[in-house]
């Protein structure tokens, strides 16, 4: 299948990209400067040039294209570096609904044959609270990894109203795309995973 992929270049595009690629599947990527370019090239698939803002180059790709998938954002702040603590806000005690990359790139591929207008959650099925999350990657900073808690004015103001989202208890299943796919997440452990990084 052709697929048409924007977001190519971060760090979910390539390993779509990769796993598309494994599949046997032809990709071509969106790509907004030479570096991008060179980062889905070296993925494995073909570059397109231009942005979001694209309008007439997102249309001529998408038209060549047997399925879409949108990976692009914008991005916002990074509120530990500063500090040198891993962040978490109010008492960390939300859920978040986690996936493993590799997991991730499996269900892209594997939704693709799904019926057009399909929505799949793209998540493993174990959902940690933020605190938790926090905890295990400053364990794996060493030693002096730390946490920190932040009040979600203090998150607003060091990563943009996206703070309000990572605040949010998240607990949510992977239950359709199991039974519809036949996807199942394969990493079911995140918190040791991140805190052997």
């Amino acid at each position: 299948m052709k697929i048409f992929l924007t977001g190519g270049s971060g760090y979910i595009g390539r390993a779509t990209i990769g796993e598309l690629v494994r599949q046997g599947h032809v990709v071509e990527a969106l790509a907004r400067s030479e570096r991008a370019e060179a980062a889905v090239v070296a993925a494995g698939a073909s570059a397109v040039r231009g942005g979001l803002t694209d309008l007439d180059v997102l249309n001529q790709a998408a038209a060549r294209a047997e399925a879409v998938i949108h990976l692009a954002q914008a991005t916002g702040g990074e509120p530990g570096r500063e500090s040198g603590a891993i962040p978490y806000i109010a008492d960390g005690g939300n859920h978040w609904a986690l996936i493993h990359l590799d997991d991730l790139a499996r269900l892209y591929t594997a939704a693709l044959p799904a019926p057009a207008g399909s929505v799949y959650l793209g998540v493993g099925g174990v959902n940690p609270t933020a605190k938790e999350v926090a905890e295990a990657c400053a364990h794996a900073a060493g030693p002096a990894g730390k946490t920190v808690s932040l009040s979600l004015a203090e998150a607003r103001e060091r990563i943009s109203p996206i703070a309000d989202a990572f605040a949010l208890d998240q607990q949510l299943t992977p239950a359709k795309a199991q039974r519809e796919l036949g996807w199942t997440p394969v990493h079911a452990d995140p918190l040791t995973e991140f805190a052997a990084e």
